[in-house]
């Protein structure tokens, strides 16, 4: 016997979020391959070290000047973390990142993506709602992003929505 494996897609009404989004919904693809879930890890993670790194080289400079007279510890401890810093930044400048963000964005998109025609969501559409939203209210960004995760974590893992 041959079964067809069908993409699975459920709605995620943004009511969920907030009462005032009600009547949007956003249709999510839940099982998506495992290969396509790490790489979107990979490509978030990368994204956000790449986003963070700058300020924590400066954080851990800042904290060294901050420090009367530095033992020679504290010195060799700042110096160890500069240079794992300097060293990842360099990994994440590389070839391989150099669409990390992109990349991720593709992925969501193609989560985003999997119903109806009129119902699809492009990276530009994605951009849009992270810049449209980040003045007047990121927390949206970080939970839609969350909530779609969230949602093929349950599926995967057997959990029905209440």
């Amino acid at each position: 016997m041959k079964l067809n494996y069908p993409k699975i897609v459920e709605k995620l009404d943004l009511a969920k979020y907030n009462p005032s989004w009600g009547g949007q919904v956003l249709f999510v693809w839940v099982n998506p391959p495992s290969d396509d879930l790490v790489r979107m890890a990979d490509m978030h993670k990368a994204h956000l070290e790449l986003t963070n790194i700058p300020g924590n080289i400066q954080l851990v400079k800042g904290h060294l000047k901050d420090i009367e007279k530095p033992t020679k510890q504290e010195k060799e401890e700042h110096e160890k973390m500069l240079k794992f810093y300097e060293e990842r930044l360099k990994e994440l400048e590389s070839d391989k990142y150099a669409n990390a963000y992109e990349d991720y964005l593709t992925l969501l998109s193609g989560m985003l993506s999997q119903g109806a025609d009129d119902t699809h969501v492009s990276v530009d559409d994605l951009k849009e709602i992270e810049k449209a939203t980040k003045e007047t209210d990121p927390a949206f960004w970080n939970w839609l992003q969350t909530e779609v995760v969230d949602m093929i974590a349950n599926h995967r893992t057997g959990q029905k929505k209440g």
